[in-house]
């Protein structure tokens, strides 16, 4: 019988392990239960002291600053929002 070989601490699974994971992931029930918990979350954070921390989180956004309109009934060139 081999040894088990030691892994570090939030390292790379196994494949099987991933495999489940993905699995687990692949399905509705999973899907819908971490949205339950993120809104119960947010839904916390919102109407608690900790409600600053709820509204740093709901503004943040990446990407583009600004949105670009395409207008196909307008000539010219596109024009911010």
């Amino acid at each position: 019988m081999a040894a088990p070989t030691s892994r570090k601490f939030l390292g790379r699974p196994s494949l099987p392990e991933r495999t489940f994971v993905i699995n687990a992931l692949r399905t509705e029930t999973v899907g819908g239960v971490i949205l339950l918990v993120a809104a119960i979350v947010a839904l916390v954070l919102a109407n608690t002291p900790l409600s600053g921390v709820y509204g740093d989180i709901r503004d943040f956004s990446f990407g583009p600053r600004r949105c670009i309109c395409v207008s196909r009934s307008l000539p010219g060139p596109p024009t911010a929002c």
